[in-house]
């Protein structure tokens, strides 16, 4: 299956304006995110347990991750990675997404940054959009204890 073409600027954008205003790290705020579904309507995630959370975890404990459960479990990328890792396999649109988020993810050893690419399986993308001009497309199958 070809990959989809990216979101247009503009659309990135759209969906950056209905954002909340980019998070002030250590202060508590959630992290909110815009991401467009296969039927073109925009979805809304926003950082906290909710039914994805669990599902982190255990795609994680399916990949051999050596520390579990992860603090960033309840991450708006890390849950949409989630649920595109469940939904994929039905629906080959849910296998590559753009994310716009009012807080870029997060770095080190079990940060979304590096477990992004555990969390969605191989074949499947994720481009995230963040504050400050963050954009990184992060590739599936590849836990970075494997590496």
């Amino acid at each position: 299956m070809a990959e989809p073409p990216p979101l247009p600027p503009d659309q990135v954008e759209a969906l950056r304006r209905d954002l909340p205003p980019t998070v002030i790290g250590g202060t508590g705020q959630k992290t909110h995110g815009r991401w467009v579904a296969p039927d073109g309507s925009t979805q809304r995630e926003v950082s906290g347990r909710d039914e994805w959370t669990p599902k982190v975890n255990a795609a994680l404990a399916a990949e051999g991750c050596p520390r579990l459960p992860v603090i960033t479990e309840a991450d708006v990328e890390l849950k949409l990675a989630a649920r595109m890792r469940e939904q994929g396999a039905a629906d080959p649109a849910m296998r590559q997404l753009t994310l716009v988020l009012n807080y870029a993810p997060c770095e080190g050893p079990f940060g979304c940054d590096s477990l992004l690419p555990a969390v969605l399986p191989e074949g499947y993308t994720l481009a995230v959009h963040g504050p400050d001009g963050y954009y990184k497309k992060f590739t599936g199958g590849k836990p970075p204890w494997r590496r």
